[in-house]
């Protein structure tokens, strides 16, 4: 699960997220965040469906055992309402966490 903060003073409905996870800039799964509503300044954790591609970890797991240093990287869209269900926004989000030996 991950925890998802709303620091604003509007409720955040339905906030739903798409995702790519990348090792070494090799797309290597696709990750969900399911419907998540988190009232003003407070968090939920919600749970994550990841699908790993397992053929495409192989090969990035190599070229970080070669190289000694990869990126773990996940890009995607995250999608939520506002203002009473109002107005629908679709936000990019990315996260990188880099290894060096």
């Amino acid at each position: 699960s991950v925890k998802i903060s709303n620091p604003s003073s509007e409720t955040i409905s339905d906030l739903t997220a798409e995702f790519n996870v990348f090792i070494s800039n090799i797309d290597v799964g696709d990750g969900i965040v399911n419907k998540v509503t988190i009232p003003p300044k407070s968090y939920e954790n919600s749970e994550v469906t990841l699908i790993i591609i397992y053929s495409d970890v192989g090969q990035a797991v190599i070229n970080g055992i070669k190289t000694a240093n990869f990126d773990l990287s996940i890009r995607g869209d995250a999608k939520l309402s506002v203002l009473f269900n109002l107005i629908t926004i679709t936000e990019p989000f990315s996260a990188t966490y880099s290894y060096n030996s």
